[in-house]
C-alpha cells in the first residue's frame, strides 16, 4: 500500500486543510489487490471525528472509487487506485 498527498489546499478563513490522497494498493494477484484497496478505503472511512495531536479529521469523501490500474514497470503486479478527501481542522 502506497499512500500519497497529491493536493488539496489549506482554506485560512476556515483553518481547513483538505488533502487529495491517493492510495495505491499492489499485490501479484489483482483479487487481493482489490481487497486491500477496499479495506484501506474503509479504514479511511473509520477516521472521521478522530483526533490525531492538535488536529481533528472532520470527514472524509472518496474523489474516485477503486479502480484497476496497470503497474507498466512492473507487468506482473496488479494496482488498484482510490484517491479521498480529507477535511483537518485544528482543534486549538
Amino acid at each position: 500500500m502506497l499512500v500519497s498527498r497529491v493536493g488539496g489546499a489549506w482554506v485560512d478563513d476556515l483553518h481547513l486543510d483538505q488533502p487529495i490522497a491517493e492510495l495505491e494498493s499492489y499485490s501479484p494477484d489483482k483479487t487481493a489487490a482489490h481487497t486491500i484497496s477496499l479495506s484501506a478505503r474503509a479504514a479511511l472511512f473509520q477516521l472521521r471525528g478522530t483526533a490525531y495531536g492538535t488536529a481533528v479529521v472532520t470527514d472524509v469523501v472518496e474523489e474516485e472509487a477503486a479502480r484497476w490500474l496497470p503497474d507498466y514497470n512492473r507487468p506482473a503486479g496488479n494496482r488498484y487506485l482510490t484517491r479521498v478527501r480529507l477535511f483537518i481542522r485544528p482543534t486549538a
